[in-house]
């Protein structure tokens, strides 16, 4: 699942195309169900509040990391603007651009703690074997 998830696919299924579909522009949130599986992705009311959580830790993180390696490489002189552009590009670019990556992974903590339940998702088909492995 969490591969699945780290490549921007349904987490139950695998079915991709859940942020980024080919002729269509670039979706910020997930779609209500998986195309695949029809997996409801907001399984309960305020269910995103843990993608926004992870999404906060990992952009505070990174903002934190750049602060503290430019005040470590500058000392004793650090330059205050340089450090500001930085942190605000920073504090600006990761949240967006991590966001598709904080619901996947969000969803796939979800059904770590809750598990799917009876009819909360179709089950994924047995993909066929490829034709020269049949038996014959």
């Amino acid at each position: 699942m969490l591969g699945r998830a780290v490549r921007l696919r349904c987490p139950v299924c695998g079915t991709g195309g859940l942020f980024f579909q080919p002729g269509h522009r670039f979706r910020l949130g997930l779609p209500e169900r998986c195309s695949g599986c029809e997996l409801r992705f907001d399984r309960e009311a305020g269910h995103w509040a843990g993608s926004f959580g992870l999404n906060t830790i990992v952009s505070f993180t990174a903002l934190f990391a750049v602060l503290i390696v430019g005040l470590f490489v500058t000392w004793p002189d650090p330059p205050a603007v340089t450090l500001i552009v930085a942190a605000l590009t920073v504090a600006l670019v990761v949240p967006l651009v991590f966001a598709p990556w904080s619901a996947t992974l969000w969803l796939v903590i979800d059904l770590r703690m809750r598990p799917l339940e009876p009819g909360e998702a179709a089950t994924p088909s047995a993909p066929s074997p490829p034709p020269d492995a049949r038996d014959h």
